[in-house]
């Protein structure tokens, strides 16, 4: 099995470090802390899949999906967070986002 390349934009680090030793074993994982982080990453590598935290600072998760799927319209992308806010979930899920 080939390894996945997985972002992780979470404002919390701990999170992304959950997700990095979760993961570790078989995918390549880079943690950033916002959506224009994660934006960034993207421009400058191919991924497979995204995690976003729908809230963070400098570009939330709704935001950077909506920037994603103009710029990378096949990446997969897993919202995550701890929100309850379902108009939030909602509108990450009709923009073609699994959620977690």
């Amino acid at each position: 099995m080939k390894n996945c390349r997985i972002l992780v934009a979470d404002d919390e680090l701990e999170s992304g470090r959950s997700y990095r030793t979760f993961v570790k074993a078989r995918s390549d994982v880079e943690c950033v802390e916002s959506g224009i982080d994660a934006i960034v990453a993207l421009s400058h590598g191919k991924f497979d899949v995204a995690f976003l935290d729908i809230r963070m600072p400098k570009g939330d998760g709704i935001t950077t999906l909506k920037q994603i799927r103009n710029l990378w319209p096949d990446l997969k992308v897993v919202m995550i967070t701890g929100c309850r806010q379902s108009e939030m979930i909602d509108e990450s899920m009709d923009l073609g986002s699994w959620h977690v």
